[in-house]
C-alpha cells in the first residue's frame, strides 16, 4: 500500500451517557469503540513521514483526541470548529450535548513533522458552517 499524505478520521467514540437511546447518542447509530480500541487502529503505518491528520471530535473528547493524535505519531497544531445548524430552520442547533447544549464539533489538526516550504498566510475565518 502506498502511504497516505492526508488522513481524515472520524472515530466512533464511545460516550458514557445516562442511557444509550438518548437523542443523538452515537451508540444508537453505529458500533462505538473505546479510546483504547481506537488507539489500536494502525493509522501511523498508513502515513507518509510528512502526513497530516484531521481528527473529528466533540467537546468532551478533545483531550482524548489530542492524546490519540500523539499516539499515532502526530503533533497537535490547531483545531477548526464545525458550527452546527438545525436542518429544519438553519438556525444554530441547540440540542447537542449532555452537560451543555453546544452547537459545535471540532476537527483537530496534526502533523508528523513540520511541513517544508510552508509560508505564513492569512485567509478566511477558520470554521465550518
Amino acid at each position: 500500500m502506498t502511504p497516505f499524505g492526508v488522513i481524515i478520521c472520524d472515530p466512533p467514540w464511545h460516550y458514557t451517557q445516562y442511557h444509550d437511546k438518548a437523542n443523538g447518542a452515537a451508540k444508537a447509530h453505529y458500533k462505538c469503540l473505546t479510546t483504547e480500541e481506537i488507539r489500536e487502529i494502525p493509522v501511523a503505518s498508513w502515513c507518509r513521514d510528512d502526513a497530516v491528520l484531521a481528527l473529528w471530535c466533540t467537546g468532551p473528547k478533545i483531550d482524548e483526541g489530542v492524546d490519540l493524535l500523539q499516539a499515532w505519531g502526530f503533533q497537535h497544531k490547531t483545531m477548526i470548529p464545525w458550527i452546527k445548524n438545525s436542518p429544519k430552520t438553519k438556525d444554530l442547533a441547540t440540542t447537542v450535548g449532555i452537560w451543555w447544549m453546544g452547537n459545535s464539533e471540532y476537527i483537530l489538526f496534526g502533523v508528523r513533522k513540520p511541513p517544508g516550504n510552508f509560508k505564513s498566510r492569512r485567509g478566511n475565518l477558520g470554521y465550518l458552517h
